[in-house]
């Protein structure tokens, strides 16, 4: 899928080049066993975000569909020591504006958190931001 080769900015990874290094095998298991079915058509980025006393892995998976449509699909992932996601973890689809679209926030015992998948055109832009307490990461993408 040569058309996603410039999704990947700095920090992300695709799900194909982490899945080949030592350190997948150190990767949560709710995260190797949902991630990593064959997909052909279907593009996966990761990047790990570090919050003071957990680490979380965001997956965004791009898949092609009819009219130049892009399906997107984010989701987050505790890191490799922990098995749930730190309680009050929250996850959004900001406008460009920065107003808040949708919004999931994790609970004590959730092994991941999804956004509701959504569709963008090609050369459409979108941003997420991944929120825990008093630490805040935003990331804006351009299809």
């Amino acid at each position: 899928m040569q058309r996603f080769e410039d999704f990947v900015q700095q920090g992300w990874k695709t799900l194909e080049s982490l899945i080949n290094t030592e350190s997948f095998g150190n990767l949560n298991p709710s995260f190797k066993d949902n991630t990593c079915s064959p997909t052909e058509d279907i593009f996966k980025a990761v990047k790990r975000f570090e919050f003071e006393k957990q680490s979380v892995l965001m997956l965004v998976a791009l898949k092609p569909e009819e009219n130049e449509q892009i399906s997107v699909r984010v989701r987050i992932y505790p890191d490799s020591e922990n098995n749930c996601l730190p309680e009050h973890l929250k996850l959004a689809i900001l406008s460009d504006s920065g107003k808040t679209l949708k919004a999931v926030t994790s609970r004590s015992i959730d092994n991941f958190i999804q956004l509701p998948s959504f569709r963008c055109s090609s050369q459409e832009s979108f941003k997420l931001q991944l929120s825990l307490n008093n630490i805040c990461f935003t990331e804006s993408f351009f299809i």
